[in-house]
């Protein structure tokens, strides 16, 4: 039985700052079209960059004590995660926590393992101490917004399904270019790898 003892600020709504209403002009949509003619990679039409950004959703079904450690979205991505079936427990800090969660070993040389948030030994500990965590139970029907930046871990209640998807606006539209950017360099290498084989094949 999985049992939480957690002393943490329990709201169900965390102030946070409203996200800018997503416009036309920065719609991951058209970021993903621009970036697609800019790179030349093809494809370069609203209906596929529509499949592209589907890609950009997924389904998580968990039994009872399923976790996800603390972490943070790629590429700057804000995200929303709905919860379908079942219970889930999300626990969250806000960006400029991530030295206490994630912190550096003392005299340099990489990090410390993550905070554990539900264990009350750790969030004691020096390296950890002081964090600010906030935590709330999604229930069927209902869905939390995570910015930009914002650390969260999640752990299952009860059997869970949960539908995420990461998103852009004009707060962090530009991070859209690093995907892109990642995207051309492993088709310029995969194009030097072919034409390598076909060189040394000839």
């Amino acid at each position: 039985r999985l049992r939480l003892r957690l002393r943490l600020r329990l709201r169900l709504t965390p102030q946070l700052t409203p996200l800018p209403a997503t416009s036309r002009r920065c719609h991951p949509q058209a970021a993903y079209v621009a970036m697609h003619k800019r790179f030349r990679l093809g494809g370069d039409s609203l209906e596929y960059a529509t499949g592209k950004v589907r890609q950009l959703c997924k389904v998580f079904i968990g039994c009872r004590g399923a976790i996800t450690r603390m972490h943070t979205d790629n590429h700057r991505a804000h995200a929303w995660l709905s919860q379908l079936h079942g219970h889930k427990l999300y626990v969250a800090a806000p960006p400029g926590e991530g030295r206490r969660i994630h912190p550096r070993r003392p005299g340099g040389g990489g990090r410390l393992p993550r905070l554990d948030p539900l264990d009350a030994s750790q969030r004691a500990a020096p390296q950890h101490a002081g964090v600010e965590l906030w935590a709330t139970v999604l229930s069927p029907g209902e869905t939390i917004v995570l910015p930009e930046g914002w650390w969260h871990y999640a752990a299952s209640l009860s059997p869970t399904v949960t539908l995420m998807c990461n998103f852009w606006d004009q707060s962090n539209v530009r991070a859209v270019e690093d995907i892109f950017t990642e995207q051309a360099a492993r088709a310029l290498d995969e194009q030097r790898r072919e034409a390598a084989a076909k060189a040394a094949s000839g």
